[in-house]
């Protein structure tokens, strides 16, 4: 009488059910051909290697690669785009249930499946080469960070945050990445900040294309002023909440 979803990939068929204890329910590997019971790596230690693993049940379709390879970050040269991917298969499931709210169940399934994989990444270590450092969840490149981001602190008491190097490239913990906006865009935040007296801008934003305007930033440059078409960004750490707007912003509502 348990609660079963087939398992797909182009190697192997194979289902999980749904047991456990009331409150601590999981969905555990079983292949019935096999009579293997809760040994999802049991396929990749056997050698054989799949993109992809998807499960369906009357709830929908999730992506379950992660459970069933020992390793993730060397396929995704093989994968599509993963924000598009779990989009995808979201779509699925709202056709399939007729709506798109999650039961009590699935939020906990998904916050076990999430802490798995993030248990597998810190025991893989950190990657060997740049493709796979590239949206990482847990580690990180300076030069991969969107340009409204930074890494800080760069140093904790005295002692650098790099966690390794990769081909001359300094990797960073993803939890040290932070975003940097303007004094305009803190100012203008659903809860307003300001930047703090004598506080060192953490970026200097680019506000248009590289190409544009090559002598006016010369002639900026030159004459000693920051060029128009950049702006000093802050991290939230150098702010401090705007004290006299704080409290009118919650009792006047959205603008």
């Amino acid at each position: 009488g348990f609660h079963v979803r087939p398992r797909f990939s182009r190697c192997e068929f194979w289902v999980e059910a749904f047991i456990g204890e009331q409150e601590k329910k999981e969905w555990v590997h079983a292949d019935p051909e096999f009579g293997l019971l809760d040994e999802p790596h049991a396929y990749w230690l056997d050698g054989q290697v799949f993109t992809y693993a998807f499960a369906a049940s009357d709830r929908g379709a999730v992506d379950v690669t992660s459970k069933y390879v020992g390793k993730l970050e060397p396929l995704k040269k093989w994968r599509v785009n993963q924000v598009w991917l779990m989009d995808s298969l979201q779509k699925v499931s709202v056709v399939v249930k007729g709506h798109g709210f999650a039961s009590k169940e699935e939020q906990q399934q998904r916050l076990v499946d999430e802490t798995e994989d993030m248990s597998r990444m810190v025991l893989e270590g950190v990657p060997k080469t740049f493709k796979e450092l590239k949206g990482h969840k847990l580690f990180c490149l300076e030069k991969h960070l969107l340009h409204n981001q930074v890494i800080h602190p760069k140093t904790r008491n005295g002692v650098s945050t790099v966690v390794a190097t990769v081909h001359g490239g300094k990797v960073y913990h993803r939890a040290n990445v932070q975003t940097v906006l303007s004094k305009n865009k803190w100012f203008q935040s659903e809860k307003p900040r300001v930047i703090r007296d004598g506080e060192e801008p953490a970026k200097v934003v680019s506000r248009a294309k590289a190409k544009k305007k090559k002598k006016k930033k010369a002639n900026c440059q030159k004459e000693g002023r920051q060029s128009p078409r950049t702006a000093a960004a802050a991290c939230s750490s150098a702010t401090l909440p705007h004290p006299g707007r704080c409290a009118g912003r919650e009792s006047l509502g959205p603008r």
